[in-house]
């Protein structure tokens, strides 16, 4: 029974894992993008801050994801550590 709770959290933690790291490389390019963008247009204007706000969301998401995984693979360390 709990090998396959912590089987199940693991599995959990790698998922959470794997969309943080999704979410940081889609935060990667909308920042290159937001770059190029305000290169091209200037950084005062309105799209170019909207697209480094958006980019700075998508990072955000990566770090809450990369957080919960962290805090799901502690738990499954704790669990195993009591068996």
């Amino acid at each position: 029974m709990i090998a396959r709770v912590i089987a199940n959290l693991s599995w959990a933690a790698l998922g959470f894992a794997m969309l943080a790291g999704i979410f940081a490389a889609f935060g990667a390019l909308l920042h290159l993008l937001a770059l190029a963008n305000g290169l091209l247009r200037g950084f005062r204007h309105d799209d170019a801050a909207n697209d480094r706000r958006h980019a700075t969301h998508m990072l955000a998401a990566a770090g809450i994801c990369a957080l919960i995984a962290a805090a799901v693979g502690g738990l499954v360390l704790l669990i195993a550590s009591f068996q």
